[in-house]
Protein backbone atom coordinates (compact mmCIF):
# COMPACT_ATOMS: atom_id res chain seq x y z
CA UNK A 1 0.00 0.00 0.00
CA UNK A 2 1.43 3.75 -1.16
CA UNK A 3 -0.11 6.69 0.12
CA UNK A 4 0.34 10.45 -1.52
CA UNK A 5 -0.22 13.74 -0.13
CA UNK A 6 -0.58 16.35 -2.96
CA UNK A 7 -1.11 20.09 -2.53
CA UNK A 8 -2.64 21.99 -6.06
CA UNK A 9 -1.03 24.90 -7.97
CA UNK A 10 2.47 23.63 -8.81
CA UNK A 11 4.59 25.20 -11.07
CA UNK A 12 6.22 22.28 -12.18
CA UNK A 13 4.75 20.81 -15.67
CA UNK A 14 6.23 17.39 -16.39
CA UNK A 15 4.42 15.28 -18.13
CA UNK A 16 3.93 12.37 -18.92
CA UNK A 17 2.89 10.56 -22.81
CA UNK A 18 -0.46 8.41 -21.91
CA UNK A 19 0.79 5.58 -22.58
CA UNK A 20 2.66 5.23 -20.34
CA UNK A 21 2.83 1.52 -18.83
CA UNK A 22 5.50 1.37 -16.16
CA UNK A 23 4.98 -0.25 -13.05
CA UNK A 24 7.27 -1.79 -10.42
CA UNK A 25 5.20 -4.47 -7.96
CA UNK A 26 5.58 -4.11 -4.26
CA UNK A 27 7.85 -7.71 -4.23
CA UNK A 28 10.44 -6.00 -6.95
CA UNK A 29 10.72 -2.43 -5.37
CA UNK A 30 13.98 -1.92 -3.29
CA UNK A 31 12.64 0.96 -0.64
CA UNK A 32 15.31 3.26 0.78
CA UNK A 33 12.88 5.27 3.12
CA UNK A 34 13.35 7.98 5.61
CA UNK A 35 12.22 5.38 8.73
CA UNK A 36 9.09 4.45 10.14
CA UNK A 37 6.77 7.14 11.43
CA UNK A 38 3.67 7.01 14.01
CA UNK A 39 4.42 3.64 14.76
CA UNK A 40 1.97 2.66 11.90
CA UNK A 41 5.05 0.79 9.63
CA UNK A 42 4.38 3.90 6.66
CA UNK A 43 8.39 4.61 5.58
CA UNK A 44 8.41 7.57 3.54
CA UNK A 45 10.17 7.30 0.58
CA UNK A 46 13.11 9.01 -0.63
CA UNK A 47 13.17 11.13 -3.68
CA UNK A 48 15.56 7.99 -5.36
CA UNK A 49 13.14 5.30 -4.91
CA UNK A 50 11.99 3.92 -8.06
CA UNK A 51 8.62 3.08 -6.69
CA UNK A 52 7.54 6.55 -5.60
CA UNK A 53 9.22 8.08 -9.33
CA UNK A 54 6.83 6.03 -11.21
CA UNK A 55 3.81 7.03 -9.04
CA UNK A 56 4.06 10.07 -8.61
CA UNK A 57 5.20 10.68 -12.46
CA UNK A 58 2.23 8.85 -13.23
CA UNK A 59 -0.16 10.96 -10.75
CA UNK A 60 0.79 13.70 -11.63
CA UNK A 61 0.68 13.32 -15.26
CA UNK A 62 -3.56 12.07 -15.29
CA UNK A 63 -4.18 15.03 -13.05
CA UNK A 64 -2.28 17.66 -15.13
CA UNK A 65 -3.65 16.19 -18.29
CA UNK A 66 -7.57 17.38 -17.24
CA UNK A 67 -5.42 20.44 -16.11
CA UNK A 68 -5.03 20.37 -12.64
CA UNK A 69 -1.93 21.42 -11.17
CA UNK A 70 -0.70 19.67 -8.27
CA UNK A 71 2.60 18.66 -6.46
CA UNK A 72 3.83 15.81 -4.85
CA UNK A 73 4.43 16.75 -0.80
CA UNK A 74 5.64 12.76 0.02
CA UNK A 75 5.09 9.01 -0.43
CA UNK A 76 4.97 6.70 2.10
CA UNK A 77 4.57 3.04 1.88
CA UNK A 78 3.46 0.55 4.40
CA UNK A 79 5.70 -1.48 5.02
CA UNK A 80 2.83 -3.55 7.24
CA UNK A 81 5.54 -4.12 10.05
CA UNK A 82 4.24 -2.17 12.56
CA UNK A 83 2.14 -5.03 14.31
CA UNK A 84 1.13 -7.93 14.45
CA UNK A 85 -2.31 -7.61 13.28
CA UNK A 86 -0.78 -5.55 10.24
CA UNK A 87 1.35 -7.98 9.29
CA UNK A 88 -1.86 -10.68 9.41
CA UNK A 89 -3.76 -8.57 7.28
CA UNK A 90 -1.10 -8.82 4.59
CA UNK A 91 -1.14 -12.48 5.22
CA UNK A 92 -4.74 -12.87 4.65
CA UNK A 93 -4.41 -10.80 1.45
CA UNK A 94 -1.52 -12.90 -0.10
CA UNK A 95 -3.42 -16.46 0.79
CA UNK A 96 -6.47 -14.85 -0.74
CA UNK A 97 -4.44 -13.30 -3.49
CA UNK A 98 -2.95 -16.90 -4.31
CA UNK A 99 -6.54 -18.67 -3.21
CA UNK A 100 -8.00 -16.42 -6.52
CA UNK A 101 -5.24 -17.16 -8.99
CA UNK A 102 -5.28 -20.69 -8.49
CA UNK A 103 -8.54 -20.44 -9.36
CA UNK A 104 -8.87 -18.30 -12.42
CA UNK A 105 -5.60 -20.34 -13.76
CA UNK A 106 -3.08 -17.81 -13.10
CA UNK A 107 -4.77 -14.52 -12.68
CA UNK A 108 -5.37 -13.13 -9.42
CA UNK A 109 -7.14 -10.25 -11.00
CA UNK A 110 -5.54 -7.17 -8.65
CA UNK A 111 -5.05 -3.62 -9.31
CA UNK A 112 -4.03 -0.71 -8.05
CA UNK A 113 -6.35 2.15 -7.22
CA UNK A 114 -6.47 5.62 -5.99
CA UNK A 115 -8.57 6.19 -2.63
CA UNK A 116 -9.59 10.15 -1.52
CA UNK A 117 -8.94 10.91 1.59
CA UNK A 118 -7.69 13.69 4.01
CA UNK A 119 -4.17 12.74 5.43
CA UNK A 120 -6.15 12.07 9.05
CA UNK A 121 -8.31 9.85 7.15
CA UNK A 122 -5.86 7.81 5.39
CA UNK A 123 -3.87 7.63 8.42
CA UNK A 124 -6.97 5.63 10.07
CA UNK A 125 -7.49 3.00 7.41
CA UNK A 126 -3.61 2.33 7.80
CA UNK A 127 -4.57 1.69 11.67
CA UNK A 128 -7.67 0.08 11.55
CA UNK A 129 -8.56 -0.58 8.04
CA UNK A 130 -11.27 0.56 5.84
CA UNK A 131 -14.65 1.06 7.96
CA UNK A 132 -17.71 3.03 8.51
CA UNK A 133 -15.68 6.30 9.09
CA UNK A 134 -14.72 5.99 4.95
CA UNK A 135 -17.85 5.07 3.75
CA UNK A 136 -19.60 8.30 1.79
CA UNK A 137 -23.09 8.95 -0.39
CA UNK A 138 -21.77 8.48 -3.60
CA UNK A 139 -24.77 9.35 -6.31
CA UNK A 140 -23.36 6.98 -8.91
CA UNK A 141 -22.24 3.84 -6.61
CA UNK A 142 -24.85 4.15 -3.32
CA UNK A 143 -22.87 4.20 -0.19
CA UNK A 144 -19.50 2.57 -0.14
CA UNK A 145 -16.20 2.83 -0.31
CA UNK A 146 -14.91 3.85 -3.71
CA UNK A 147 -11.70 3.85 -5.43
CA UNK A 148 -10.45 4.84 -8.85
CA UNK A 149 -8.48 3.65 -11.25
CA UNK A 150 -4.61 3.72 -10.82
CA UNK A 151 -4.80 5.04 -14.29
CA UNK A 152 -7.68 7.42 -13.44
CA UNK A 153 -7.38 9.09 -10.30
CA UNK A 154 -9.06 12.16 -11.55
CA UNK A 155 -12.44 10.28 -10.81
CA UNK A 156 -11.68 10.43 -7.05
CA UNK A 157 -10.11 13.74 -6.97
CA UNK A 158 -12.18 16.62 -5.02
CA UNK A 159 -11.36 20.07 -3.77
CA UNK A 160 -12.15 19.33 -0.15
CA UNK A 161 -8.97 17.05 0.09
Amino acid sequence: MIWVWVTGDSSDDESESEGDSSTVSDCESVVSGTGVIDRTGLVQLDESDKLGEIIEKKFVARLSYVGIDVRVEYIHRNMFNASEIAQARLSSFQIYTKSVEKKNGGDANVKYAWFRGSKDEIHKIVVYGFGFDNVRKNDGFGHGVVLSADHSPLERFDDDV
